[in-house]
């Protein structure tokens, strides 16, 4: 229902910042699919690019407010479009990034590799790469009593967190730090491949700039393909 009643507005990235690295994940610094209206910049104005049904019943409906988009404001998002990807294609040169086509059983490859165990000394448990990450989506379920009833409410959790996996008694499936890390990317490197037919992981980047201890999604990426 929240779809059903909400539209999707995506926009393009107009930089590249030094970590990022999506398109060795085959993902476009600009959106293809799945939003209803996408909003690139030109000019001193925006290119509104209707992406469904929903989008077109929008810009129809607010007809007044729009104009035909000008051929030279196309030219100018596509340049812009080219220099951001350029940046990318920049980065994943200069840090010898591996594409996702050698991604393949990297995890069960290096599932009992001390890869894991060096990465994870460095981290603190914050769950800031969890938190800034625009995949991931593991929940807290909790009861809270109000005055007459209860409700039961479901809240953002970190699976970098000891007791995110710990169940009733105490016991812990992962009670290391390092077997957290471990299914962190096992989940979007493996899991979701498997189970969604992608990878859950855009190559934004955000995490590398979150992570107080640097712990560089690019650089265990490289270590499992190139070092296991």
């Amino acid at each position: 229902n929240m779809r059903k009643n909400n539209l999707i507005i995506s926009a393009d990235c107009t930089s590249a910042i030094d970590t990022c690295f999506c398109l060795a994940l085959n993902v476009k610094p600009y959106p293809l699919e799945n939003f209803d209206i996408n909003l690139s910049v030109a000019g001193e104005g925006f290119i509104f690019e209707v992406g469904s049904q929903k989008g077109q019943d929008l810009v129809e409906k607010y007809s007044f407010l729009f104009e035909e988009v000008k051929e030279e404001f196309i030219s100018q998002r596509d340049k812009q479009r080219e220099k951001v990807i350029k940046a990318v294609e920049e980065n994943i040169k200069e840090n010898n990034i591996p594409h996702q086509d050698s991604f393949k059983n990297i995890i069960e490859r290096g599932y009992e590799s001390n890869i894991w165990a060096d990465e994870a000394s460095k981290c603190v448990e914050c769950g800031a790469c969890n938190t800034i990450c625009p995949t991931c989506h593991c929940f807290l379920l909790y009861d809270q009593k109000s005055e007459n009833q209860m409700a039961r409410l479901r809240i953002w959790d970190s699976c970098m967190i000891k007791d995110y996996a710990r169940v009733a008694g105490g016991a812990n499936p992962r009670p290391e730090l390092w077997m957290r890390l471990r299914n962190r990317f096992e989940k979007k490197f493996d899991f979701f491949p498997k189970v969604a037919d992608i990878y859950a992981c855009t190559g934004c980047g955000r995490c590398i700039s979150a992570c107080p201890a640097k712990i560089d999604i690019r650089k265990v990426l490289k270590r499992l393909v190139y070092d296991v």
